[in-house]
């Protein structure tokens, strides 16, 4: 909870400083009712027919999301089914979703980034499975697992999607990262590497390994052998 409150702060402070009002937080453990009766069902979804119920509504209504992610490449999160369900009703309704990370887990990714690591952030979204979730009560799991297999493409269609959404939000985190170290080249490859080869970002990528390149070519000349790397890697891309 202590990293948690940690990150909201961070998170505010960043949002200030770029001149956006000041955020508040709907905190889900907290805003829905976790005894059973009639305030929890307002607030859950039971069974198909119920799709307007008090959180879908709420994570409509926000237009953003953030994901505390206290791992960042490890998230237990995302064996959860409420976790998980979460995602997907923020996407449905057409919220954007961020990921909040520790200090710990910035420096998780930036350190697997910075030193070449392929298939950073794949290896963890494939894992991603709703129907292997779990939950601590089974009438919130039946519930859950009612509603998605009963959806438009259900499980797979799920899965899918908060993949992508994930993907997405680690993606502008890492970008993040860049923006505030912009003289580490490394990071900056690992990066663009991440948006190529996981993501397909071609045009997200691109202008990263360009960026590299010319680095190299000012610093070491056309020969060195970090700048073949660098004109080997956007080769790649370009082909």
């Amino acid at each position: 909870f202590c990293d948690l409150v940690a990150q909201l702060c961070e998170h505010t402070a960043r949002e200030l400083a770029r001149g956006n009002p000041e955020p508040r937080y709907w905190i889900d453990v907290f805003a829905i009712c976790q005894w059973k009766g009639a305030l929890q069902r307002a607030d859950m979804p039971q069974g198909l027919n119920n799709t307007d119920h008090g959180f879908r509504r709420v994570i409509a209504s926000t237009g953003k999301v953030v994901l505390a992610l206290h791992r960042c490449l490890a998230p237990h999160m995302l064996g959860r089914a409420w976790c998980l369900y979460e995602m997907w009703a923020s996407v449905r309704g057409g919220a954007k979703l961020e990921a909040l990370m520790t200090e710990a887990s910035r420096e998780e990714l930036r350190t697997k980034l910075s030193g070449g690591g392929l298939d950073v952030v794949g290896k963890m979204t494939r894992k991603i499975d709703v129907a292997k979730a779990q939950a601590q009560d089974p009438q919130d799991l039946q519930n859950i697992m009612e509603v998605i297999q009963g959806s438009p493409g259900g499980v797979h269609s799920v899965n899918v999607e908060v993949k992508v959404a994930l993907n997405q939000a680690i993606a502008a985190a890492a970008r993040e990262m860049v923006r505030e170290s912009p003289e580490d080249l490394g990071l900056k490859e690992g990066v663009a590497h991440m948006l190529f080869q996981e993501m397909g970002d071609l045009a997200g990528a691109l202008p990263l390994f360009q960026e590299v390149l010319a680095v190299h070519e000012a610093d070491d000349g056309p020969e060195h052998p970090h700048t073949l790397t660098s004109l080997n890697n956007l080769g790649g891309l370009l082909e």
